[in-house]
């Protein structure tokens, strides 16, 4: 995550600029789903964690990612509305945007070193195309398209990437992303720059504020089974609902390997989770059809991060009394 401004642009313009603008031509003859991708290319320590299968490069823009939705997941699937059936998690469907965004941007020629830092996010999803599929088919096509915002020395800098998620032949959901792309050097730079101090990593347990969760929520207030997958805490649901972000760093799922903040995946589901756990106990929690999200500033290791509901479906994200990141969510 990295300082950003909010867009003016609605998201519906953001994912219908894909449909008005940038046809790629669907040419998957050769793309493959017998075996993943190199994790690094996702940058992911376990090969569990990729659901990438292939990558085909079309143009310097243009690039097409297979992958596969997993048949079971300890995050993913962790639910007490369904099985994996049905809608595949939001989350899922981003963690496979961002995969392929990734593993796309590298296959055009970004160092495997260097990171991308995102701004923000848009998905939007279509039950009504998932209805119609072979409940079987869960081999994925990501069409990506890729506006280069910079470039420098011919090596992309920063950029849009517009995604179709597509089963069979039917758009299952679109996702917008935007950030820029940071080498390691630059990246150490801009974190100590930002804070005075290199960051603490999840590697150091003790300079976390959140290993010793205080009120902790029980699982089923906000949709899961395994208390491991709650990222929230300490939830008050008075005039302003509002809830601490309390990740388990113990959850390879989440923390995959050592990080430096809260990820972005980690602020979405916290976000989801303060949905489901603020709507009336009457009310069966609905699937999320779109998400999205801004992203102000890093979610800092070392200092409380709080949510707090602004109107229904909207959050914002405070750390030390300033906003570092907002969601939107819709059902």
């Amino acid at each position: 995550m990295t300082l950003s401004q909010h867009p003016d642009t609605d998201m519906a313009d953001l994912l219908d600029v894909f449909d008005r603008e940038f046809t790629i031509e669907n040419s998957v003859e050769d793309l493959t789903y017998d075996r993943t991708v190199d994790r690094h290319k996702v940058h992911r320590a376990a090969v569990s964690e990729v659901f990438l299968t292939d990558i085909r490069q079309q143009t310097a823009q243009h690039v097409l990612v297979a992958a596969q939705l997993p048949s079971s997941h300890s995050f993913f699937h962790d639910s007490i509305y369904n099985n994996g059936e049905g809608t595949p998690d939001a989350l899922l469907l981003l963690e496979i945007a961002r995969q392929a965004a990734i593993a796309s941007i590298h296959e055009v020629g970004v160092d495997a070193g260097n990171t991308l830092i995102s701004n923000e996010i848009g998905l939007k999803i279509y039950p009504y195309e998932i209805a119609a599929l072979d409940p079987e088919d869960t081999n994925l096509l990501i069409r990506n398209y890729f506006d280069w915002t910079s470039i420098r020395h011919g090596v992309p800098r920063s950029c849009r990437c517009y995604q179709q998620l597509i089963i069979g032949n039917r758009v299952i959901a679109k996702h917008f992303g935007s950030g820029r792309i940071l080498t390691k050097n630059q990246l150490q730079a801009l974190r100590s720059e930002y804070r005075g101090t290199p960051p603490p990593t999840t590697a150091n347990l003790h300079e976390l504020t959140f290993t010793d969760v205080q009120d902790p929520i029980a699982p089923e207030r906000v949709g899961r089974r395994n208390p491991l997958n709650v990222v929230i805490s300490q939830l008050n649901t008075a005039e302003t609902p509002t809830a601490q972000v309390t990740p388990n760093v113990a959850n390879k799922a989440l923390f995959d390997h050592a990080y430096d903040h809260i990820t972005m995946q980690i602020l979405t589901e916290a976000a989801r989770q303060l949905y489901l756990a603020t709507r009336p106990d009457s009310e069966r929690a609905p699937e999320i059809s779109s998400i999205r999200g801004n992203f102000l500033a890093f979610a800092e290791l070392d200092s409380p991060v709080q949510i707090r509901a602004t109107a229904p479906g909207e959050f914002v994200v405070e750390q030390d009394n300033r906003q570092i990141a907002d969601f939107a969510l819709k059902s």
